[in-house]
């Protein structure tokens, strides 16, 4: 299940219920199930640097899974996201998702192997940290102030999902990101 670290509390793990419902009344979904991959798909999971065959492979595999959890209604795109910080992501990189951004766009994610961190800038609540690892998903509406960033494993590889064909805009918001806890 994801952790959640909230601004201002001293606690790792506050509410995770409360967390999950005020989150639900937002349009933001977050969860977890598990990964069943077939056995000749399974050497795929986390491996660094999948060519265009192998990713289509591995993302035809989930997409049973992926459209039963419903991430984004109507998934109009997808692609597999894979980051390796010092090999396929810089650091520069990853800064420019680092900040406080909207997208115009609904977005889905499913982690396969690794982390990920998503910060949320949410009304009434304030910023909320979500580490996710494998098997975890959100769904993040259009117009939600976030940022992301790789989580402690320091790789990601993770369904992107989106409502629109095109490319997805960012806009960035200017939002400072507070320290949190844990």
């Amino acid at each position: 299940m994801p952790q959640f670290a909230l601004a201002g509390s001293p606690q790792r793990h506050p509410g995770a219920d409360v967390l999950v419902a005020s989150l639900a009344g937002l349009g933001i979904r977050i969860g977890t199930t598990p990964i069943a991959l077939p056995a000749e798909l399974e050497a795929l999971r986390g491996q660094p640097g999948l060519d265009a065959g192998e990713q289509e492979r591995l993302l035809a595999a989930l997409d049973p899974l992926l459209a039963e959890l419903g991430l984004v209604e109507p998934l109009l795109r997808r692609d597999l996201l894979q980051l390796r910080r010092g090999q396929t992501a810089s650091e520069e990189h990853l800064a420019r998702f680092a900040r406080y951004h909207t997208h115009d766009d609904d977005e889905g994610r499913y982690v396969v192997a690794g982390s990920c961190v998503f910060g949320l800038a949410l009304p009434g609540l304030g910023q909320l940290r979500l580490s996710l690892g494998p098997g975890d998903h959100l769904r993040i509406p259009a117009g939600t102030e976030h940022w992301f960033g790789l989580g402690e494993t320091g790789h990601l590889q993770a369904v992107r999902l989106f409502s629109r064909a095109a490319a997805m805009a960012t806009t960035y918001t200017g939002r400072p990101v507070q320290p949190l806890p844990g």
